[in-house]
């Protein structure tokens, strides 16, 4: 039976994105990838982007950076504790999360905060 009401709407994020910077929204589309692979909770991801203002570099940094921290925190306890496999799957998250923190370095207003983000991708 065919709908009176006339097509249905499409969704608004498959026709607007995320973001109206089209960096942000191919960044965080692939991040969405990613959880779908296991690299990081979906629901991380959303949480996340809920704090980026569109089209700022420095909310974006700070969102990320964020989220990488928690979960770099929360992989050290893991692992403390004898859970490796847990910290494992934590540490691929945060050096995730840190690595999304410095995707857009160059339109950071800080740019010295490059080195020490990429040293905590790395050691996670």
């Amino acid at each position: 039976m065919a709908n009176q009401q006339g097509p249905a709407a499409p969704n608004a994020i498959g026709t607007t994105g995320f973001f109206a910077d089209p960096g942000f929204d191919f960044v965080t589309r692939s991040m969405i990838g990613y959880a779908a692979q296991g690299v990081m909770d979906i629901g991380q991801v959303f949480a996340t982007i809920a704090r980026v203002k569109d089209g700022d570099a420095d909310s974006w940094y700070s969102a990320w950076r964020t989220t990488a921290e928690k979960l770099h925190a929360q992989a050290k306890v893991s692992l403390a504790a004898g859970h490796t496999q847990t910290a494992h799957k934590q540490f691929l998250a945060a050096s995730e999360g840190y690595a999304q923190a410095i995707a857009f370095a160059d339109g950071q207003s800080d740019h010295a905060t490059f080195a020490p983000t990429f040293s905590l991708q790395s050691e996670c």
